[in-house]
């Protein structure tokens, strides 16, 4: 439910179902134990590269550019660059650039609250999955779009 209150997660309504016409993909989860953790001992884990008949939603997507990934060398040339740096936070980026809603419902999940008499409730996911196979690629696009819309701000 935490993804639901952050936007990270939407459930679906009937009505979502029934009108949707374009393409839909369901990933499986799992829950992953990180015991040392005291904010998130639990988290839920998406994996696009699972198969159905063959197919995983990995297989469908474009991996993206490798311009973005950055070489320790040149962050160390860039660093030392100007007289001031920048440091900042990245924690949950992920969850922080949103999908189109094409790309929503080939995320969509399975879920009902670990109550076995209960119906499935059906849920997209509404940000960057980080299992993704560009997902580093478009937070790192929205990385650099950021920056450079709020450039004239801080200089």
């Amino acid at each position: 439910m935490d993804m639901v209150d952050c936007g990270v997660a939407k459930k679906l309504s009937d009505s979502d179902l029934k009108s949707w016409t374009g393409p839909r993909f369901y990933i499986s989860h799992l829950a992953v134990l990180s015991p040392k953790s005291k904010t998130t001992c639990v988290r839920i884990v998406f994996n696009p590269s699972q198969s159905y008949q063959g197919k995983s939603l990995n297989s469908f997507l474009a991996k993206g550019p490798d311009a973005y990934i950055n070489k320790l060398m040149g962050v160390l040339i860039r660093w030392r660059e100007e007289s001031q740096a920048l440091v900042g936070d990245i924690r949950k980026m992920y969850n922080s650039v949103s999908i189109h809603s094409t790309e929503q419902h080939c995320h969509r999940f399975l879920w009902r609250c670990l109550e076995d008499s209960r119906a499935l409730d059906v849920y997209t996911i509404q940000r960057v999955n980080m299992g993704d196979k560009q997902a580093g690629a478009i937070v790192s696009e929205a990385l650099y779009k950021t920056a450079s819309l709020f450039e004239v701000d801080y200089l």
